[in-house]
Formats: structure tokens, C-alpha cells, sequence
């Protein structure tokens, strides 16, 4: 930028020495043309005239062109531009100069804030706080100001609960586990469920078959029927589905189950209670079973709740009942006669 901002300069300087070079020049030509002209004035034969006017000369005639502006010498730029030439105005040619820009500086630096390190912690004693730094400062300061149950408490903070169901879940959980290594933070992660700003249904983040329903963020806990987990993907008004339809990934908590001689849980697809029986599973809706059985050669799947083929199910002892034998004679029966009825009606 400064190599054509002296560049521009020069060319500018160059334009103003021809320009007065020219006015001179023709300065110079109009007094030899006058100098002529009055010498081809000059009276040779003049009349009588009396003796002050004999061989007086005619003066010069006065310009006919006024000579204008005086020439204009542009001045050096104040800050980096381009200078644009117009086009002549009074026989000079004008250079745009741009004013100076001013420079915007920064505001200057008012107080400065360094974070504070371990040693900078202020000292409190009953007279007054102290700006004085402490040979050792630890977590401990606040004692000597504080009772005994307010130190306690300050240590040992309590969860706030709502309702006696968080309790209850945090009380489980808590003699659940003899450590009892846990700290309040996860206390108040089973103790309460803080709801998202809109209106839903929520997934508890430990068990997979309760949920709570926020409204204006307030949250109600449910759970799903026994047997069912809840679904959060589920767009339906009803999200509790079979558990072979969710994946409950670390949600790996149920409700104590509410079994019956044929059914483990209210709801759900089950295998039947003899281990050597694999075609046979029992549909239980709010414990009450329907007994179904597979297709012949399929075996009931209970990770997908539905007859698949042996290979896929991988159930051991599986022992071929009766029934499913008797069946499985009359259906080779029933081929075989179909094909001896074809082959006979193509040999007639």
C-alpha cells in the first residue's frame, strides 16, 4: 500500500511540473506574438501630426484570455488512498487529497481480574473477615464460627424430597448397598427427577419400566404394567411395549414381579414351564394365559416372542411331544397322498 501510495504522489507531482511547464511556454509565446504585433504597428509614414504625437507608438493590447487560477500543486496524502484525477476545471487539473482518518485506539485497561489460587483464600474469625493470606488454607476454615449441627449439616447436606415414593426409592437404594459409599449427589439422583421445559413422558434413568409424567414441570412417577418396560421412542399415548420391542441399555432396574403357576409376570410372552416343551408359550395379559402353540418344526423364541426355527431360538432338550409327532405324520401323509393323485391323473 505505501509503494503505490508514492507512486500516485509522483505521478500527481509529475502532471503539476507539466502544467506550469505549458503555462510558461505559452506565456512566453503570447509576449513574443505581442512583441510582434507592436512592431508591425510602428507608424513609418505619419501624418502631420502635432510634435508630442510625431512617431508616438500604439501601446500593447491587453490579453485576450485571462490567465485563471494560479497552478495547484497537490499536497502529500495523510493517509494511504488511491488520488483520483478529474477531468480539468480553468485549465487545471484537480487532485482529490482524502482527509485524514482517525486511528480508533483501545480503551484503556480499568482493573485486571487474575483467578484466585489455593493459597488466596480469605481467613474468617469471629472479629471480621481478613484480607491476610494463611500459612495453610484448607476446606476447614469455617470452623470456630459454626455450631456443631450447622458444621454438620454443611459436611453432611440432606436431599430435599417432595413425596415418601423418592424417599422410599432412596432408602432402598441405600440399604441396598452395606458400603454405603454413595455420595449426595447420587442420593439426589434417585431421590427426585427434575422435568425438561416441555410437557412429557420421561424414562427414569435406572428402571426401565418406570417413567414420570411431567406437566408444567411438575413430575408424577408411573409405572408401566407388570411385564412391560417403557419405550421413550414410542410416539403412541401409551409407551410401555414388550421388552423384546425396547432396548433398556443401563436401564436394568424392574418392578418386583407379580407371578402366577403360568405366567412370571402379568404381562408377556412366555416359554412353557416344562423345559423339553419348546413349540409351546403362553400369552399373558394382566395374569391371565393363552396357551399358543408354534407351527410344526418351530421353536418359541422369548428374546423375540415369536416361533422361529430351531437353530435361531437355541433352546436345549427340547423333547418332540406327541401331539407334534402325531401331526407331523398326518401332514407326510396327506404329501404323500396328493402325490400319488398327481402322478396318476398325468399317467391317464
Amino acid at each position: 500500500m505505501g509503494m503505490d501510495t508514492k507512486y500516485y504522489e509522483r505521478i500527481a507531482e509529475e502532471v503539476a511540473e507539466k502544467e506550469i511547464a505549458e503555462e510558461e511556454e505559452a506565456k512566453r509565446r503570447e509576449e513574443e506574438k505581442q512583441r510582434e504585433l507592436i512592431a508591425n504597428r510602428t507608424m513609418k509614414s505619419p501624418k502631420k501630426l502635432s510634435g508630442t504625437q510625431a512617431g508616438q507608438r500604439i501601446k500593447p493590447a491587453t490579453k485576450s484570455r485571462s490567465p485563471g487560477l494560479a497552478a495547484y500543486r497537490p499536497l502529500k496524502p495523510t493517509s494511504p488512498a488511491v488520488l483520483t484525477l478529474k477531468r480539468p476545471l480553468n485549465g487545471v487539473k484537480w487532485a482529490y487529497i482524502p482527509k485524514p482518518v482517525r486511528e480508533l485506539q483501545p480503551p484503556p485497561v480499568i482493573a485486571s481480574w487474575d483467578p484466585p489460587s489455593a493459597n488466596d483464600v480469605a481467613v474468617f474469625r469471629p472479629g471480621g473477615p481478613s484480607t491476610s493470606k494463611p500459612q495453610s488454607a484448607t476446606k476447614d476454615w469455617y470452623k470456630g464460627i459454626l455450631t456443631d449441627e450447622e458444621l454438620d449439616a454443611l459436611e453432611h447436606p440432606k436431599p430435599k424430597v417432595r413425596n415418601s415414593n423418592y424417599t422410599n426409592a432412596a432408602n432402598k437404594r441405600k440399604h441396598h448397598h452395606a458400603s454405603g459409599d454413595y455420595n449426595t449427589s447420587i442420593y439426589l439422583l434417585y431421590a427426585q427427577f427434575r422435568c425438561p421445559s416441555k410437557n412429557g413422558q420421561f424414562e427414569d434413568p435406572s428402571q426401565c419400566d418406570k417413567f414420570y409424567d411431567c406437566v408444567d414441570g411438575v413430575a408424577t412417577e408411573k409405572l408401566c404394567p407388570d411385564g412391560l418396560v417403557f419405550d421413550p421412542l414410542n410416539r403412541k399415548t401409551n409407551k410401555c411395549d414388550q421388552p423384546f420391542n425396547v432396548d433398556c441399555g443401563d436401564r436394568i432396574e424392574l418392578q418386583p414381579p407379580k407371578s402366577n403357576h403360568l405366567c412370571p409376570r402379568r404381562n408377556g410372552y412366555f416359554a412353557h414351564q416344562d423345559e423339553s416343551v419348546c413349540n409351546i408359550f403362553y400369552n399373558c395379559i394382566e395374569g391371565e394365559a393363552n396357551q399358543i402353540v408354534c407351527p410344526p418344526g418351530l421353536h418359541f423364541d422369548e428374546y423375540s416372542g415369536t416361533c422361529v426355527w430351531p437353530d435361531s431360538a437355541g433352546r436345549t432338550n427340547c423333547g418332540e411331544p406327541e401331539d407334534s409327532k402325531l401331526m407331523l405324520f398326518m401332514v407326510m401323509l396327506i404329501l404323500c397322498i396328493f402325490q400319488t393323485m398327481t402322478i396318476s391323473l398325468i399317467l391317464q
